[in-house]
């Protein structure tokens, strides 16, 4: 149900693996559930992942595993340094996984209010690819 999308989203937009929620929204409309709630959930969930993702690279940035990070995958860090929540919220709109762009955040402790506001940027992001997932499953059917 919605509680399993809600999950679901905040797993797949916090995680480190490269996963993205759009599969998610393909499964929940396919079994029937409606765009609006769907997209009020997945848009909440996809949101809360971004100050959650930042609250993990925080931790990790206070750790010794930063410095492997920095020495295995230099660019996350770069890009962050360089362009800090506004690559934030470029990272919100395109279908990548989110968790990279918040969790580098965290680590380089990029302003917290800011990757706030950036993550917000998941709303419109979450409209898009829904209205594009239903109506190609209004054709299809």
């Amino acid at each position: 149900g919605l509680a399993g999308i809600f999950a679901g989203v905040v797993f797949t937009d916090t995680s480190i693996l490269p996963l993205t929620n759009e599969p998610l929204l393909l499964l929940a409309t396919s079994a029937g559930v409606g765009a609006w709630p769907l997209f009020f959930v997945a848009a909440s969930g996809s949101t809360l992942a971004g100050p959650l993702g930042y609250g993990f690279g925080y931790l990790v940035g206070s750790t010794g595993l930063r410095d492997w990070i920095r020495r295995r995958e230099p660019r996350f860090e770069a890009f962050m340094l360089r362009y800090g929540a506004w690559g934030v919220a470029v990272a919100a709109l395109l279908p990548i996984p989110f968790a990279f762009a918040t969790w580098s955040a965290g680590m380089t402790r990029v302003s917290f209010p800011k990757v706030l506001l950036a993550s917000l940027v998941r709303v419109p992001k979450t409209a898009i690819y829904l209205v594009l997932i239903v109506q190609g499953w209004a054709v299809g059917a």
